[in-house]
């Protein structure tokens, strides 16, 4: 025992620490040794012990040496300038501090499969067919499909004619109008928006007035407007790679007209270069600007906008490549109606502010066309055929590739390998060819087979997917996006399923670190089904909500069919609701003057009030001065069923009781201007001889005021044209009015509260605002639609569209019968 208390007496004069020693205490060797085990966050989780810890783990050197496991982060090389700027240690050391949590704070979660927030931009829809955005059609076929269909429930049974149940997905890719590139998302909004831009303050829907592309700054939330005006132009497609942003675009009005079904319309390429600014002057304002780089014609003549003619392409920071694929229209034709191919490169290196869409006749084009966008290299349909990577009428194309520096493009074509996996689709192969081309110069063209794994066609967002991880089951990987800079891929597959009664889930994994990860079923539903909807401003999942079938009518904004109103001369009226922003119609509860005299006149056998006759005469000679004035128009079509009543509500009532108005007598609107023309002296009496019949039909025993007062309008069969003197010998309509309004104001205060009309508003029509929704579309076929529609599926309870079928149905979709056939 004396040993011992002498041992601790003389190692406590050593200054050695005899009692037990904790992680940070070892040695600075033996911790560095330790450390180099751990991840990020397990070191911010050591920072949360104690203070020793937390002194020890945030250490700057320590810092330093565990950033050399993550290169790839961003905020690496902005670090290391930043610390040397810094103004002392102190703020260097919180510099490497706070810079090391937020990368282990985003490296947990890629490694883990667990998304840090979700961010939700409502973007216009393209499938509402609003007028500003046109995208390019995908193929109808695709060599690397079973059976060359596009379209599937599931891998196992195509789509063919069966109808989509709630909750299944297809495979088919979207159009896509945003792209996204280095922190930046330029896309689209589904309302104008302003530089307060902030994504709660989206609205659902689409209003298509005045629109604008928008670039969203992702880590300062800051949004600027793209310098594109998009008045009187149809946008097809735009794309964000190499700091260049690509609009492709077509006018909105045809050029000339292609056939008599067909017309053409003039379509070019806006380039935009998206640069760095320099300096910024906090964390919360844009960091790039945005400046005009160059435009040119995308096709020497035009393109109809239509589903058959397609063109995809892709960019660099110097090229564009454009491949172009339309339906042979010739009546003369060598190549057994082949369609027509072409394969375009453009240098668009050099800057140029000619704009070619504003000088139609090229007066101003630049004399040298080097100075600016040029077209390097053509290939026509005999080139591609030499090459091997013509399409014709049985497409196996993928990708595109473009590399500036090695003056190459390299076209990626898919196709299943007959033979394999005859009854198992799963065990399907697929040969990915590419075949590099030098654009520029001369040298041997190279095809190569099986170097890389590519997907399966699914869409135009196809075109701008990356190579598959790993072999896998063809028909498993849908699509793979890379983040070469950060090494950090993300891939959206199919789950593997072993019979047909097993539906397969879509499962979206993340790699990174050498770390593969998968999300669970319901985050991967709110990530990667968002764009399987209207672009991410519609409902996420179809299964969660009663959905039914809805007529959908795809013009402007898009209507949903409520119900029939009933037929005129010239056509039919139906109610339907807007699926955006639009203008509206007022609905008139009293129905239509003939409706009023049919109950009075001829089932009741009642004269009509001639207080109420008084107030139609006034109202309407109102309505016909105001189309009249300076000879606007003229409505030439004033019939009792054009003429709408609408009586006032309970509040309306009282309101006008209390102001000692007339509260029980409606106003009178004129409707259906199918037949107006442009005002002249005889159009103007025409419209004045037709109120004249209108008053005779309800002005049974009428007094002697109201007869001379229609007296002063031209007899009704007077005219039968060209007598000049009758024409002149009737006042103008301001002029009746001016006349006719002091007899009516004392006829109508002598007859207030002596006459009183019958309250005829049970003669409107039932009057339902809902969508018309059914389970079965033949629930539709007897209602005699008539007018091109598509079928929605739409929530039950909110009336809002889940999904819009792409292919077009007309009036009795669910058989054959009155013309009408379902291809």
């Amino acid at each position: 025992m004396a040993v011992q208390t002498q041992g601790v007496v003389a190692m406590e004069k050593m200054n050695i620490v005899t009692g037990p020693i904790g992680l940070p205490d070892l040695p600075g060797d033996v911790f560095t040794l330790i450390i180099e085990h751990l991840e990020a966050w397990d070191v911010v989780r050591c920072q949360m012990v104690s203070s020793a810890w937390s002194q020890a783990f945030s250490a700057p050197e320590l810092l330093r040496i565990l950033m050399k496991k993550y290169p790839h982060a961003q905020e690496a090389p902005q670090l290391i300038s930043r610390t040397k700027l810094a103004a002392s240690d102190e703020d260097s050391d919180l510099l490497w501090r706070t810079t090391f949590n937020q990368i282990a704070c985003r490296y947990f979660h890629l490694t883990h499969g667990r998304p840090r927030t979700i961010e939700k931009h409502k973007t216009a829809a393209p499938e509402l067919s609003l007028p500003h955005l046109f995208p390019v059609s995908c193929w109808d076929y695709h060599e690397s499909q079973p059976g060359r269909r596009l379209h599937h429930l599931n891998a196992v049974e195509p789509r063919g004619r069966q109808e989509m149940g709630p909750g299944e997905q297809t495979y088919l890719f979207r159009h896509a109008f945003w792209s996204y590139e280095d922190g930046l998302l330029v896309f689209i909004p589904a309302k104008p928006f302003a530089f307060d831009y902030h994504p709660a303050a989206m609205p659902a829907r689409s209003p298509p007035e005045t629109v604008a592309i928008m670039m969203l700054d992702l880590k300062s939330q800051y949004g600027v407007e793209i310098p594109f005006d998009m008045k009187d132009r149809v946008v097809r497609n735009l794309r964000l790679k190499h700091h260049a942003l690509i609009i492709e675009w077509a006018e909105k009005e045809y050029y000339h007209a292609l056939n008599d079904s067909e017309n053409v319309h003039r379509h070019f390429v806006t380039c935009y270069d998206i640069k760095p600014q320099l300096t910024f002057t906090s964390d919360t304002a844009c960091r790039w600007s945005i400046a005009f780089r160059s435009e040119w014609k995308l096709h020497f003549l035009g393109l109809p906008l239509n589903a058959q003619d397609r063109f995809y392409s892709t960019h660099t920071k110097d090229h564009y490549a454009v491949y172009l694929w339309q339906p042979n229209r010739s009546m003369y034709t060598g190549d057994e109606e082949q369609p027509i191919e072409c394969l375009l490169v453009w240098d668009i290196a050099q800057p140029r502010q000619y704009m070619p869409s504003l000088d139609p006749g090229r007066k101003d084009q630049p004399e040298d066309v080097r100075n600016g966008p040029h077209i390097v290299c053509r290939y026509d349909y005999r080139l591609l055929q030499h090459y091997g990577i013509r399409q014709q009428s049985s497409p196996s194309l993928i990708k595109f590739s473009l590399n500036s520096e090695q003056q190459t493009i390299a076209i990626y074509e898919n196709v299943r390998i007959s033979g394999q996996g005859y009854f198992d689709p799963a065990e399907r192969l697929w040969c990915a060819r590419t075949t590099t081309i030098l654009f520029r110069g001369e040298g041997p063209h190279l095809q190569r087979e099986w170097e890389i794994n590519l997907p399966p066609y699914r869409g135009n967002c196809s075109m701008e997917t990356s190579d598959v991880l790993e072999p896998e089951p063809w028909f498993l990987g849908i699509m793979d996006v890379v983040d070469e800079k950060a090494y950090v891929r993300f891939s959206l597959a199919e789950s593997a399923f072993t019979s047909k009664d097993v539906q397969n889930s879509a499962c979206l994994r993340i790699q990174a670190l050498g770390i593969m990860a998968t999300l669970d079923e319901a985050t991967t539903k709110q990530i990667a089904h968002a764009g399987q909807e209207f672009a991410s401003d519609l409902p996420l999942a179809m299964a969660s909500t009663s959905s039914a079938y809805a007529v959908y009518f795809n013009e402007g904004p898009g209507y949903l069919f409520v119900a029939n109103l009933g037929k005129g001369r010239s056509g039919k009226a139906m109610l339907v609701r807007s699926t955006s922003y639009s203008m509206t119609t007022q609905f008139c509860n009293g129905g239509s003057l003939h409706d009023l005299i049919f109950y009075t006149l001829f089932r009741d056998s009642t004269p009509i009030a001639e207080i109420f006759i008084w107030k139609m005469f006034t109202q309407l000679l109102e309505v016909l001065e105001g189309l009249h004035l300076e000879r606007l128009t003229t409505h030439l079509d004033l019939v009792p069923q054009n003429v709408f009543l609408h009586w006032p509500d309970e509040d309306q009532a009282e309101q006008a009781k209390q102001t000692k108005r007339e509260h029980h007598l409606p106003d009178f609107y004129l409707g259906d201007f199918g037949a107006a023309e442009k005002a002249n002296d005889t159009f103007i009496q025409q419209d004045l001889r037709l109120l004249h019949s209108l008053l005779i039909a309800v002005c049974l025993g009428s007094s002697r005021e109201l007869r001379r007062c229609m007296s002063l309008l031209p007899e009704p069969y007077s005219y039968l044209g060209g007598d000049e003197k009758i024409l002149g010998s009737t006042p103008p309509t301001n002029a009746v009015r001016a006349s006719v309004m002091p007899i009516a104001r004392k006829k109508m205060a002598e007859l207030e509260g002596k006459q009183q009309q019958p309250d005829y508003r049970f003669t409107k029509p039932s009057m339902k605002s809902e969508v018309k929704v059914a389970k079965r579309k033949s629930e539709f076929a007897g209602l005699g639609i008539d007018w091109p529609f598509f079928y929605a599926r739409v929530d039950e309870k909110t009336s809002d569209i889940i999904e819009v079928e792409n292919a077009p149905k007309f009036s009795f979709p669910e058989h054959a019968g009155k013309g009408y056939v379902r291809r």
